[in-house]
């Protein structure tokens, strides 16, 4: 905040997703971030979270811990690790509360591809970038903050 910046990349929904907190926990927090970073004048940068496979994680999880998941993700009414349905709440509540127009959007489908794309862009985890990984994330960011430079 000292430094003053203009715009701020947003990365949320994938630990949210993992943990089965529940897509209005998950849309309430992020709706406040975009709400405090606006109120400061700095454009947030929203990039849309990929469908990683938590999987290579849970795998090694307790059965204590994986019933834990179950058990969370019963009482917020998501299904388990489904990034998609935080997606969906994600853009549902950009239009409804009408901060598509004060956002840098990066669709999920603009830089991550498709299926096959998407599993050349992770580590063996699946679930952190790898180089090119970031070089195509960071790309499509750089290009949507040009287009959004543009339209201002």
């Amino acid at each position: 905040m000292e430094e003053g910046p203009d715009f701020c990349a947003v990365f949320a929904g994938i630990n949210d997703a993992s943990a089965n907190l529940g897509t209005t926990q998950f849309r309430h927090h992020f709706k406040l971030i975009l709400q405090f970073l606006l109120k400061n004048d700095i454009c947030p940068i929203v990039v849309e979270i990929p469908d990683v496979n938590i999987w290579t994680v849970k795998n090694d999880k307790p059965l204590k811990d994986l019933a834990g998941d179950y058990v969370k993700s019963i009482m917020t009414g998501c299904d388990m690790y489904c990034y998609a349905n935080y997606r969906e709440e994600l853009n549902k509540m950009l239009i409804q509360e009408e901060l598509l127009d004060e956002v840098v959007f990066v669709p999920i489908k603009e830089w991550c591809g498709n299926e096959v794309q998407m599993q050349e862009m992770f580590l063996d985890d699946m679930i952190h970038l790898n180089e090119k990984g970031y070089v195509m994330m960071d790309s499509c960011i750089a290009v949507k903050i040009v287009d959004y430079l543009k339209k201002r």
